[in-house]
């Protein structure tokens, strides 16, 4: 997709003004946005996910693999969503905001996945569909791929917890090209 530096600014803007926003007055789709604001490229339908930090600690994601509405759009309701709907944390409090930064992930539409190769650290996501659930991992979590396919799907299906689940329902893996937009300074390791 390739969006701009202003662009890339505007979707944290909005992220953290639709968190600031629903901390301070309570759940509201109809926040004043400047349509100027919005190019053509927000306007695109596409797969959303947001996270939102604490330093390195993760507060919140949430997001949607579907292109079911516009970037700009899904940006701030997927923010809103991980500042107060992430089962795994407690709601954030308007008093962390100050603290928090924010990282967006856009994807583009998933298509099978046939051969580890295929996978490019930082560039791709997985979707593993099992049953009844379907996991996301978004490219910050496939940093290091192993050359051993077997041990990497064995991995990712450990992380999310899906090894025993539904013996006999069949397994299907997507990949996802994603753009990452992230306001957070990475862990330095040495």
């Amino acid at each position: 997709m390739g969006l701009s530096i202003y662009e890339k600014n505007v979707l944290i803007d909005l992220a953290r003004s639709a968190v600031k926003g629903f901390m301070e007055k309570g759940l509201q789709d109809d926040l004043a946005v400047d349509a100027g604001s919005i190019s053509q490229s927000l306007t695109e339908k596409r797969g959303v996910f947001v996270a939102i930090y604490r330093g390195s600690e993760l507060r919140g994601c949430m997001g949607n693999v579907l292109a079911a509405m516009p970037i700009w759009l899904s940006c701030m309701e997927n923010a809103r969503n991980a500042a107060y709907k992430d089962p795994r944390f407690t709601p954030l409090h308007i008093n962390e905001l100050g603290s928090m930064s924010f990282e967006i992930t856009i994807i583009d539409t998933p298509r099978p996945l046939s051969e580890i190769s295929e996978l490019q650290a930082g560039i791709h996501g997985i979707i593993l569909t099992k049953g009844f659930r379907k996991e996301v991992f978004l490219p910050g979590l496939l940093e290091d791929v192993p050359h051993n396919t077997g041990e990497f799907f064995a991995n990712l299906k450990a992380k999310a917890d899906m090894n025993d689940d539904d013996h006999d329902a069949p397994e299907m893996w997507e990949i996802f090209h994603a753009e990452v937009i992230s306001e957070r300074v990475k862990d330095f390791r040495p």
